[in-house]
């Protein structure tokens, strides 16, 4: 399991999402599924999930996104950000 807030120091901009980029990498380059812990998360910002996980579903896809990330620990408000975040890429791909 990753916890994102052991990874990372904010989520309100880019700057950290390369960090969590990297831990998640590979797991999608060896199609393993992973739970990822929103425990104790700050607020996320679109711009930290832009240049993180939807990093990820821009050189993997939503498919093998959802194959392999199982959020855990995660609170109705970050599953309403994320459902919204995911939903507002699929609308522009």
């Amino acid at each position: 399991m990753i916890n994102i807030n052991n990874i990372v120091d904010s989520t309100y901009t880019n700057a950290q999402d390369y960090k969590l980029y990297v831990a998640l990498l590979p797991f999608f380059i060896n199609n393993e599924k992973i739970d990822v812990s929103f425990v104790d998360l700050t607020p996320m910002s679109s711009s930290f999930l832009n240049s993180s996980l939807g990093a990820l579903i821009e050189e993997f896809g939503l498919e093998q996104f959802k194959n392999t990330i199982r959020p855990v620990e995660i609170t109705k408000s970050h599953a309403e950000v994320l459902s919204r975040y995911i939903k507002s890429i699929q609308v522009s791909a």
